[in-house]
């Protein structure tokens, strides 16, 4: 089995849907689990040099801003303010 082209999100497909009812994310529905504080400092301190230099800097952005990689990627410097605030959208579901 390979790669295929979604068009939209699987599980937004009602025959899966369907399939899924009743089952639940382990912890459970519109929990945000976080990185414990360790393994992000892991993360980060990694150095073997098999992580390239850009995306440890999306990795630490997504860690201290909570975004998603989408989201992280479809930053632009007009979503950076002047107070050291961001401005971000959801990330597209169709992206």
């Amino acid at each position: 089995m390979g790669w295929i082209d979604l068009q939209e999100n699987p599980f937004a497909d009602p025959y899966v849907r369907g399939k899924l009812k009743g089952i639940a994310p382990k912890a459970g529905k519109d929990v945000i689990v976080a990185l414990p504080k360790a393994d992000a400092l892991k993360l980060l301190s990694y150095d073997k040099g098999l992580i390239p230099s850009s995306r440890k800097v999306l990795n630490l952005l997504a860690l201290v801003t909570g975004l998603r990689l989408a989201e992280v990627a479809g930053l632009s410097w007009g979503d950076i303010k002047d107070d050291a605030t961001m401005t971000s959208q959801p990330a597209s579901s169709d992206a």
